[in-house]
């Protein structure tokens, strides 16, 4: 395997991990915001209970426009807050997988830079400690173990 095809298999899985990490961020801020809607929805029900309780108890056979006024607002601001909630929640996450591209790219760009195949697995080794807690890399050549190298520690 080439540099060229080496460098080309790298960034094709660099492509696919920053795919599924974002489409698993997507899938978590649509769960987050279905969870919200359906609280707010629940709050909204029970207020409304809650009102035509009171209202039939009491006799009372119209709510204050003031007071559902006051009751809408104080909903709206809720659901105003847990939207600012989530798109500031999706802003960090989106930041910190800019900084993890900005880390995978620096790698790739380092990895290419090196001219032995030796530079080039120990580049790998390196910059792979950024991206697993733990890993090996076992160098085979005509169905012989040649080499191999480990990163991370076991706790």
């Amino acid at each position: 395997m080439n540099n060229e095809e080496l460098e080309n298999s790298l960034r094709t899985e660099i492509d696919n991990y920053l795919r599924t990490a974002v489409a698993d961020l997507q899938s978590e801020i649509i769960a987050i915001q279905d969870k919200v809607n359906a609280e707010m929805e629940r709050s909204r029900n029970n207020i409304e209970q809650v009102l035509q309780e009171a209202s039939s108890r009491d006799g009372v056979t119209k709510i204050d426009d003031d007071f559902a006024r006051l009751v809408a607002e104080h909903l709206q601001i809720a659901r105003e807050d847990s939207a600012n909630a989530i798109n500031k929640v999706h802003e960090e996450e989106a930041a910190q997988n800019a900084d993890g591209f900005v880390v995978m790219r620096d790698a790739v760009n380092d990895i290419s830079n090196q001219i032995s195949q030796a530079e080039i697995l120990k580049t790998l080794v390196k910059h792979a400690a950024s991206f697993a807690s733990r890993g090996a890399l076992f160098i085979i050549k005509s169905e012989h173990l040649v080499d191999w190298r480990i990163f991370g520690s076991e706790k």
